[in-house]
């Protein structure tokens, strides 16, 4: 093996395992727990969250580092698998997109949403939570996530 192939795939090991440190770090750190008695409890969590955007963008970048890592491994192994490589760098730039658009709606529209149900007169309060019902249920379709969590 090359040393550049050597450090291709070191590069793409570091970058991954990076990302799933940083993204497990702003989940468990700085974002509030999901558990709880219903989404007025965990809305309230989120709207008290001063970290929710900010977490939300912490893991985004932990996401797009071992994203880059598997995108590195795709180069190095492009001479031996083309196809593989070109679907596995595709896949990574498809990956991307995808998380960018779920972090969007978790990490910046339920913010803005709950925090608007906080702040709401008594008389727009209903009217907010369901709103803000409406872009959970968004944030779990674009997850496709077959079993939501309890928010």
């Amino acid at each position: 093996m090359t040393s550049g192939l050597t450090r291709e795939f070191a590069l793409s090991a570091v970058l991954m395992v990076t990302g799933a440190v940083l993204n497990a770090v702003a989940t468990l750190a700085l974002l509030p727990s999901k558990e709880g008695a219903g989404h007025e409890a965990i809305f309230t969590r989120y709207a008290d969250s001063g970290a929710w955007v900010a977490g939300h963008l912490v893991q985004f970048a932990g996401i797009l580092l071992g994203l880059a890592g598997l995108f590195v491994l795709a180069r190095a192994l492009r001479p031996e698998a083309p196809l593989l490589a070109a679907r596995a760098g595709a896949g990574a730039v498809a990956t991307a997109a995808i998380w960018a658009l779920a972090q969007a709606v978790d990490g910046v529209a339920l913010k803005q949403a709950v925090d608007a149900w906080v702040d709401a007169p008594p008389a727009e309060e209903t009217t907010r939570f369901g709103n803000a019902e409406t872009v959970l249920w968004t944030v779990w379709g674009v997850q496709a996530s077959p079993t939501p969590c309890t928010a």
